[in-house]
C-alpha cells in the first residue's frame, strides 16, 4: 500500500513537473513571440515615422523653393515698379473700372472754379461788387446815349482809403465772361457800372472775378490855378487865378443820383477850356451835364492845347 502510495506521488510529480515545465516554456515562447512583435511594431514605427520625416521634409523643401520664388517675383515686380516711377512722373491709364462696385472712374477732373458770391472784394483792386443786376436805359459807357434793355449793370463800392483812378473788373457768369470798367471812383463812394460790350443780364453762377487798379491819394480841384463855378444853366464859368496864361484847363464830371447816392456809369466826361488867359474867365457849355444830375470830380490843367 505504501509503495503504491510512494509511486502514485512520484507519478504526480513528474506530472506536475511536466506541466511547469509546459507552461513555463509556452510562457517563455510567448513572452518571446510578444517581445518579436513588439521589436517588430517599433520597427514598422520606426520606419513609418522615418517615411514621415522624408515627407514633411520633402514638403518643407518644395515651400521653400516656392516662397523663394515669390520673393524673387515680389523684388522683380518692385524693381520694375520703381523703373516705372523713376522714368515718368505722373501715368494716368484710364477709365479706371472699380473692381468691387464696376463704377468707372474717368480720372484726374479739371478743378472747377468756386462760385462768387456778392459782395465781393476784388483782390487788389479796393473794389467791392455789391451786385450784378438788370439795367434799362439809356447806355451811357460809349457816349453813344442808345436806348438798351436788360443789360447788365455792376455796382461797385470803392473800399480803399483811396481814389481809385481807373478800374477793370472781369467776372464769368455761367461761363460767359463780362468786363465792366469804370474811372475817378472817389473812396468810401458807389457807382454803377454797365457791362462794356452790352451783354445781356443773365441769372446763374460767378465765378473767376478779377480786377486792375490804378489808384490815387485823390483828384484835385487845381484850387490854386484856376476857379471853376457851376452855373444854374448847366454851364462851367472857369476863371484863371494865375498871372500866367494857361495852355489847357480840363474839368472832369460824373453822372450822379442824389437820391441813391450813387455814380452812373463807370465814363467819366470831361469839357477842356485852352489859352485861358491870366485873370481871365470863360464859360463852356459840358456835354452830358445837368445841374443837380452831375458831380464835379476833378481839375487839372496841363502845359500844352493837347
Amino acid at each position: 500500500m505504501n509503495k503504491k502510495k510512494a509511486l502514485f506521488l512520484g507519478v504526480l510529480c513528474i506530472v506536475l513537473i511536466i506541466v511547469a515545465c509546459f507552461f513555463a516554456l509556452n510562457r517563455k515562447d510567448k513572452i518571446n513571440e510578444t517581445s518579436a512583435e513588439k521589436v517588430e511594431q517599433e520597427k514598422s514605427a520606426t520606419e513609418e515615422a522615418k517615411k514621415e520625416v522624408k515627407k514633411e521634409t520633402k514638403r518643407t523643401e518644395v515651400k521653400k523653393k516656392k516662397n523663394k520664388a515669390k520673393k524673387e517675383e515680389k523684388t522683380d515686380t518692385e524693381d520694375a515698379s520703381q523703373q516705372s516711377s523713376d522714368d515718368t512722373d505722373e501715368i494716368y491709364v484710364g477709365p479706371l473700372v472699380d473692381k468691387d462696385s464696376g463704377a468707372q472712374e474717368t480720372g484726374p477732373k479739371e478743378s472747377q472754379a468756386e462760385p462768387v458770391e456778392f459782395p465781393y472784394d476784388v483782390p487788389g483792386t479796393g473794389i467791392t461788387v455789391q451786385n450784378i443786376s438788370s439795367y434799362s436805359g439809356i447806355y451811357v459807357e460809349d457816349g453813344s446815349d442808345q436806348e438798351f434793355s436788360n443789360v447788365s449793370a455792376m455796382q461797385m463800392y470803392n473800399s480803399g482809403s483811396n481814389a481809385v483812378e481807373y478800374v477793370s473788373v472781369s467776372v464769368k457768369c455761367n461761363g460767359e465772361q463780362l468786363e465792366f470798367e469804370a474811372s475817378d471812383i472817389p473812396a468810401g463812394a458807389s457807382v454803377m457800372v454797365q457791362e462794356k460790350n452790352k451783354k445781356a443780364y443773365q441769372s446763374g453762377t460767378y465765378t473767376e472775378c478779377v480786377g486792375t487798379a490804378a489808384k490815387v491819394d485823390g483828384f484835385g480841384m487845381s484850387e490854386d490855378k484856376v476857379q471853376v463855378t457851376p452855373n444854374d444853366d448847366n454851364t462851367f464859368t472857369v476863371t484863371n487865378l494865375t498871372e500866367e496864361t494857361i495852355p489847357c484847363v480840363r474839368i472832369f464830371y460824373k453822372l450822379y443820383m442824389e437820391d441813391k447816392g450813387i455814380y452812373v456809369g463807370g465814363i467819366t466826361y470831361n469839357v477842356k477850356v485852352t489859352e485861358l488867359e491870366a485873370g481871365t474867365s470863360q464859360t463852356v457849355s459840358p456835354s452830358h451835364y445837368a445841374q443837380g444830375y452831375s458831380r464835379l470830380m476833378m481839375v487839372r490843367t496841363y502845359d500844352t492845347t493837347e
